[in-house]
């Protein structure tokens, strides 16, 4: 009874007290040195386009703020119409508090290089709806995932550890990964924690939980690593 008030105790100092915190749950630690190396949202646009030798260009705005911008090749140059799909990665520091964040679609112009058929696409709201111009149609957005990159040291069965992911009312996510090593020895691992970002909360924060499971299939979790993985609002 004591020990279980005793872990109690350290999951409500964790959770309530110091949200950055992490703790072992079990005497026998088995993970170590875990942290949340990044944090980033990444966007999936697909489309066809009907451009100067296929190439599109694109940049992404917080309002005037330009925080990412490139191009890239469609199948196919004007005046056919080739598909193309382009993946947009941006950090959570990017887009922390920002409301009005837009992608926009152009094309450079032959004679001075200046863009034109610019197409502005919201990248907040709505997901897989079409957007078209002269220059380009069929242009979605799917639903952004948020990536969490998360490292550390384990020491378990094999290298092969579980993590589960929780906002206190739903499990978000569960996985397995791999260590680079197995126990008695400490492995490194490196594992990306993708969600969709319409099941994250509003408001609250997420919980990840690493551990290894029962070998007996009783289903347990042993040696139990918990950290907050995120705060919203953003």
């Amino acid at each position: 009874m004591k020990r279980f008030w005793a872990i109690m105790l350290c999951m409500v100092w964790v959770l309530v007290l110091a949200p950055t915190a992490v703790f072992a749950a079990d005497e026998h630690f088995a993970f170590r040195e875990v942290k949340i190396k990044e944090t980033k949202v990444e966007y999936l646009v697909t489309g066809e386009a009907k451009v100067f030798e296929g190439t599109y260009h694109y940049l992404v705005r917080a309002g005037k703020q330009v925080l990412v911008k490139g191009h890239g090749r469609a199948t196919a140059g004007a005046p056919k119409w080739g598909k193309w799909q382009q993946k947009i990665t941006l950090s959570k520091e990017q887009i922390k508090g920002k409301k009005n964040v837009t992608l926009e679609l152009y094309e450079k112009s032959a004679k001075d290089g200046k863009a034109v058929n610019q197409l502005i696409i919201p990248l907040n709201h709505p997901f897989g709806k079409e957007y078209q111009n002269r220059a380009f149609r069929h242009v979605k957005v799917a639903e952004p995932n948020v990536i969490y990159v998360v490292t550390g040291k384990a020491r378990v069965f094999e290298g092969v550890y579980s993590y589960i992911v929780e906002d206190g009312h739903d499990v978000l996510v569960k996985g397995s990964g791999q260590a680079s090593a197995a126990a008695p020895a400490w492995g490194t691992f490196k594992q990306e924690i993708a969600i969709k970002k319409s099941k994250l909360p509003h408001n609250g924060s997420i919980i990840l939980t690493l551990y290894q499971k029962d070998l007996s299939g009783r289903g347990a979790h042993l040696h139990s690593y918990s950290l907050q993985l995120d705060q919203f609002p953003w």
